[in-house]
């Protein structure tokens, strides 16, 4: 099965559960993360 391309505005507590809760359930997987704040897109990304 092909996994769904997932983005995920904000960088918060909720966002890093659900990126997890994407990667463990394997059917989505985080293409893109947005924020207000550049540097905690980064960040983000890089996990």
């Amino acid at each position: 099965m092909t996994a769904v391309g997932v983005g995920i505005v904000g960088t918060g507590f909720v966002a890093r559960k659900r990126a997890e809760a994407l990667a463990q359930d394997g059917r989505g997987q985080v293409v893109a993360v947005a924020d207000h704040v550049v540097a905690n897109s980064q960040g983000f990304a890089q996990q």
